[in-house]
């Protein structure tokens, strides 16, 4: 069993704690006080009040009913000690908690206002300098202090009391906002304040709602946020509706609270009902910011056309989900996606449909994906309240740059080519289809199966350099026509299986830029060079050049500037 500790005469330290707290005491014995309040009356350190109160509660002096907590002070019971009192000769030591302003009136001090704990009890009124006050939470956010109101008060100063209600850092407004704040415009030095009791959270912002109604009218917004917040604290349905909260009133108050300032702002601005703004709110939860933007702006301009404006708002979010989804679908798939704008910008002198393009022969043009001009735009057509239907139009920027005609282009051509000139184009076109064959047999057959040759870097460094723009679907398309297969960046393998699958790809996207027309050089003079060095490199390693690459390569170098200089014997040795 414990012994009860003794408090000596000499223990100074328990005897100040002591009859400071008596000197605090109520009718039933007991005391709520603060510790930092408790230190700042007996001039210990907290450390050294905490070994003190142990003390004191084994001595049996004290008892703890209830523990502190950031938002109420501990609450002590003091009858055991009342009786000891007199024979241990303890007096009560009292801190008058006011002084007595001009005219008579009751006034707090300003430290008692700072740390009013244990020195007001609900009932109390008091004078006190509005700028002590904590305004704390309001479920208005618009007080709507207008100059008539600040005149008002300043002529006959605050009439009714300003409720407040104590806490460890001061006393806060409950009700009297817009009294409070007319107040500190109007530059009074004091006001009148009630002390209430008011610890639970939920009856607070209950009774906030009911004296905001009664009083200047609070706004959609700000009753949805109150309602909300009373409902994120369990209050029952039974409960909302003694405070006012209609039924269907808690789902619409979910909906504004969760939206942006600007749209709770606009039940002010524009006159709106809670229910109306439930609508504003409902839209920017599901349609993208810019058309939120657009229709808060029609309502705020009209709000009369309301539902007209939320209407076109909706379609107009269908829409540009619609949009969205087909955007990403085509990038998915490797495709480059332009605007509407950017395509009709150059079209038709640069800019052409791929149903439009012709090859040189007339024909049109086949598996268009693998051409460094291939994208697509897409349009949504509204068809009337139906489901709009998407257009995905695929087109080809800059179609000459890339080996392409039109029918006008044709026709062109035609006027100055003779039968004799296409046959011949016709011919060189079979020929080049047939080398291409061969060629890509011969890489597939042959090179792949060795190892990369020593000076594979002198194509590959070139390759990477001019075709890093090639597109997803035509690398997928280059890599079939060599059979290499497709390999994944950080796939486990070795530096020699790495090396050689980087040399397939260079061939693979060199080779998949080689169409039947090359020998016309359709996509300009630097990728024919680069053709000629891939083909030059692969006579070098051992292939043997058909007639129509050979006459290639050797028109390419009958001008010498900007060729990729071949390795030298030694070097290769």
């Amino acid at each position: 069993m414990t012994s009860r500790t003794a408090i000596g005469a000499d223990d100074s330290q328990a005897r100040a704690v002591a009859e400071a707290m008596l000197g605090m005491v109520d009718e039933e014995g007991h005391v709520e006080v603060a510790q930092a309040e408790l230190a700042r009356l007996t001039g210990q350190s907290a450390r050294t009040l905490r070994r003190t109160l142990d003390r004191l509660r084994g001595a049996e002096w004290i008892a703890v009913l209830r523990d502190p907590s950031p938002n109420q002070p501990a609450l002590y019971d003091l009858t055991p000690v009342l009786g000891e009192a007199a024979a241990a000769g303890l007096t009560p030591r009292r801190e008058p908690a006011r002084d007595d302003a001009p005219g008579g009136a009751r006034r707090l001090t300003d430290e008692a206002a700072a740390d009013p704990i244990g020195r007001v009890i609900p009932g109390q009124r008091w004078m006190i300098d509005p700028l002590l006050l904590q305004e704390g939470t309001n479920v208005r956010s618009d007080l709507r202090v207008g100059d008539a109101f600040v005149d008002t008060i300043a002529g006959l100063g605050v009439l009714k009391d300003i409720d407040v209600y104590p806490t460890l850092t001061g006393l806060v407004i409950l009700d009297g906002h817009r009294r409070h704040r007319a107040a500190i415009n109007a530059g009074l030095e004091e006001v009148p304040v009630r002390i209430v009791d008011v610890t639970d959270e939920v009856a607070r912002i209950g009774l906030q709602i009911t004296e905001n109604d009664e009083h200047e009218r609070t706004s959609a917004g700000d009753r949805a946020r109150a309602i909300n917040q009373l409902v994120l604290m369990g209050m029952p349905a039974a409960e909302l509706r003694k405070r006012g909260v209609r039924a269907g009133e808690v789902t619409k108050a979910k909906s504004i609270a969760a939206a942006s300032q600007g749209v709770a702002d606009l039940g002010d601005e524009a006159g709106l009902g809670f229910d109306d703004l439930a609508k504003i709110a409902d839209l920017e939860g599901d349609a993208p910011a810019d058309i939120v933007a657009e229709a808060v702006e029609r309502i705020r301009e009209s709000p009369a056309q309301i539902d007209h404006a939320l209407a076109a708002a909706r379609d107009a979010a269908r829409i540009r989900e619609q949009y969205d989804a087909a955007v990403l679908e085509l990038r998915q798939q490797g495709v480059r996606v332009i605007t509407y704008e950017e395509f009709y910008d150059g079209y038709p002198e640069k800019n052409r449909y791929v149903w439009d393009l012709k090859d040189e022969c007339g024909m049109g043009v086949m598996n268009h994906e693998t051409c460094p001009g291939h994208a697509a735009f897409v349009q949504i057509r509204d068809m009337g309240g139906k489901t709009p239907i998407k257009q995905v139009m695929c087109v080809c920027m800059d179609y000459k740059e890339h080996g392409h005609f039109s029918w006008e282009d044709n026709r062109k051509r035609a006027r100055t080519q003779n039968s004799g000139d296409r046959g011949e184009v016709v011919e060189k076109n079979r020929q080049a289809a047939q080398e291409h064959e061969v060629r890509r047999a011969w890489i597939r057959d042959v090179l792949l199966r060795r190892k990369p040759p020593k000076d594979a870097a002198l194509l590959e460094m070139p390759v990477i350099y001019g075709q890093w723009w090639v597109s997803t679907s035509a690398q997928s398309k280059a890599r079939d026509l060599l059979g290499v297969g497709g390999w994944e960046f950080g796939s486990p393998t070795t530096a020699g299986r790495a090396a050689k699958c980087r040399f397939a790809w260079c061939l693979a996207l060199i080779e998949g830029g080689i169409g039947r027309d090359y020998w016309r050089l359709p996509k300009g003079e630097d990728f024919a060079r680069l053709v000629r060095l891939h083909l030059r490199s692969l006579e070098r390693w051992g292939y043997a050049l058909g007639e129509g690459e050979q006459e290639f390569c050797e028109g390419i170098e009958k001008d010498t500037d900007g060729l990729c200089v071949l390795p030298a014997p030694e070097v290769l040795k």
